[in-house]
């Protein structure tokens, strides 16, 4: 071992030696033959240990290619689709999962906008979710991706921006999760709430209906008894009592809409105090439960749906009722909230309208805390377990958040976030008095469509009375014929009122796009009892000029035909 030891101390110095003489171009001596000896062992140990060395890294390198190869079949195979995207969202990289969703090969994928396979509705939420991200911080949001043959289908996106990444070249990494199926089963969920809630209501509602027909019953029969002895001004006051039951009538009736309708919201910017206030009254009544209000000013308006925003409220409402047995108070709470003010999973530019409902009752426990907006779970006898799982999926519908806080014994409190629109001023209220006050007259012909001759009768008598002719027809095949032989005659109807569903026969909905072909100019005013109507909330995106939800008094009519219809003369053809 000691003789090893002496051999290597002499390798520097016979280096040293060598590299001197080569420098000054003396021939080197001859090495001696234990030197030799020595050396030709160095070597063999240095090619041994480069040997062993290179073996290690080829090893090193295969594990390396295995682990490699496992990634990205992990990366491609996985069942959540990845994609990385820079700031402008085009597409850097993508797995074999999103190109799959999307139907497109991966080459074809890079260098796209991401944006391009948003549906059109959620790409201001999607650039709200880029625009929302920070170095580190998660972010999430739900969108409609559509594929190359134009199916939509419906996903939940988590993105991050990478930490390390410079503003100009930051890149976000976006997991895409396929929640189509999901969706559908949400959807399944609120039809078998709506189900449950219409069987628990239905006998309120029978006798509520029950007291309110026998009002109009009886307030007509006086107003007929005052008629025929000559009280003309007592019978005028029966009828308008009557028409204030009339009135109630058609809150319940539009309450009761609420809990049959589903789908995506059809969004119509409106005030969010008269809605809280009528479905709080609706829900707590035949209760001994109080509610205080109290509601900033200047409340700024929402872009919703309101039966699905009403269901929401009643929900919460109702569970606030069914905490306090018996007695109790509830508060309910809406204030502005400004930009850069709410959770972080909302867009911080984004002002919202925060809906606080809290109640003094039991309380939820901190276990429950987490499942409470699971679909089934209910800590309640007979709960069905769907409603603040409906109420959930109805508010991130319209881009918003529920969050809640509770203590046991002392109560709960929810709180709805929703955006709030940027315009400080809410869709003004439809005239809504039995007789229009102001001093109007018209001229022309207008057409009724309706398959119920009730309302024929009195569409036809209100706006006779204010000057013009009034042509009836009880379907769409009616109402084209009428159309065309009053375009013929020279005298053209100039606004047409078609009802959207006929039963037994053509509805306005199916007879808007032959009536524009006859004649482009006539003013359409759809109407229909079903207020969830697409065509009701987007007329002009079918072809229509406006609506009027039935049911509608006369001045609502009257001011419908103001703002909409114009007297014109066609030439006859």
């Amino acid at each position: 071992m000691s003789t090893k030891k002496t051999g290597r101390n002499k390798l520097p110095e016979l280096r040293k030696k060598a590299e001197a003489l080569l420098s000054s171009g003396t021939k080197p001596p001859e090495i001696s033959r234990p030197d030799f000896k020595f050396l030709s062992h160095e070597l063999q140990v240095h090619q041994i240990e480069l040997e062993v060395q290179n073996e290690e890294l080829r090893q090193s390198h295969s594990a390396l290619e295995r682990s490699n190869r496992r990634f990205s079949d992990l990366y491609d195979f996985a069942p959540v689709g990845y994609v990385s995207m820079d700031r402008t969202s085009r597409i850097i990289e993508a797995n074999l999962t999103v190109s799959l969703l999307l139907g497109i090969e991966r080459s074809e994928l890079i260098g796209k906008p991401f944006n391009v396979f948003v549906k059109s509705d959620d790409k201001d939420l999607f650039h709200q979710h880029r625009q929302a991200l920070t170095p580190g911080l998660s972010q999430t949001c739900e969108i409609w991706l559509k594929k190359r043959n134009d199916e939509f289908f419906f996903v939940e996106i988590a993105s991050i921006l990478l930490p390390e990444a410079g503003e100009a070249s930051a890149e976000i990494l976006t997991a895409v999760f396929d929640i189509t199926l999901r969706k559908k089963s949400e959807e399944i969920l609120q039809r078998t709430e709506r189900l449950d809630s219409l069987g628990v209501l239905a006998g309120g509602l029978a006798h509520d209906f029950n007291n309110l027909l026998s009002g109009i019953i009886g307030y007509v029969d006086l107003a007929q008894s005052y008629a025929e002895d000559g009280g003309a001004h007592q019978a005028f006051q029966t009828l308008a009592k009557t028409r204030r039951i009339f009135d109630r009538a058609k809150y319940l009736t539009q309450r009761l809409l609420t809990f049959s309708k589903g789908g995506d919201p059809v969004l119509k910017k409106q005030s969010m105090e008269e809605l809280v206030r009528d479905c709080a009254d609706f829900a707590l009544s035949g209760s001994a439960i109080t509610v205080q209000f109290s509601i900033e000013e200047n409340l700024l308006p929402c872009y919703m749906d309101e039966n699905q925003m009403s269901q929401v409220i009643h929900n919460i409402v109702l569970n606030a009722r069914q905490a306090m047995p018996g007695s109790g108070s509830i508060e309910i709470i809406i204030i502005n909230v400004p930009p850069n003010q709410v959770s972080s999973s909302l867009p911080p530019a984004q002002k919202f309208l925060k809906i606080s409902i809290r109640d003094h009752g039991a309380g939820i426990h901190s276990q429950d805390m987490q499942r409470i907006f699971d679909p089934f779970f209910t800590t309640k006898a007979a709960g069905s377990g769907l409603g603040l799982a409906i109420s959930d999926s109805i508010v991130k519908k319209h881009h918003g958040l529920i969050d809640v806080e509770s203590m046991v014994s002392e109560g709960t409190t929810f709180h709805i976030y929703l955006p709030a629109s940027q315009d400080t001023a809410a869709a003004p209220p439809e005239k809504n008095g039995a007789f229009y006050q102001e001093e109007y007259r018209g001229d022309g012909k207008i057409l009724i469509m309706d398959d119920e001759e009730s309302i024929r009768d009195v569409a036809s008598a209100v706006l006779s009375k204010i000057g013009y002719c009034i042509v009836e027809a009880r379907n769409g095949d009616e109402a084209i014929d009428c159309i065309k032989t009053a375009l013929h005659s020279g005298t053209p109807i100039i606004g047409a009122f078609l009802d959207l569903s006929i039963p037994g026969g053509r509805g306005g909905a199916d007879t808007i796009q032959e009536l524009r072909l006859i004649d482009p100019d006539l003013v359409v005013i759809a109407s229909s009892g079903y207020s969830d109507h697409p065509i009701m909330a987007n007329p002009g995106e079918y072809g229509f000029n406006s609506s009027l939800p039935k049911p509608y008094h006369a001045g609502e009519l009257i001011d419908k035909v103001k703002k909409n219809i114009k007297a014109r003369k066609i030439n006859p053809s």
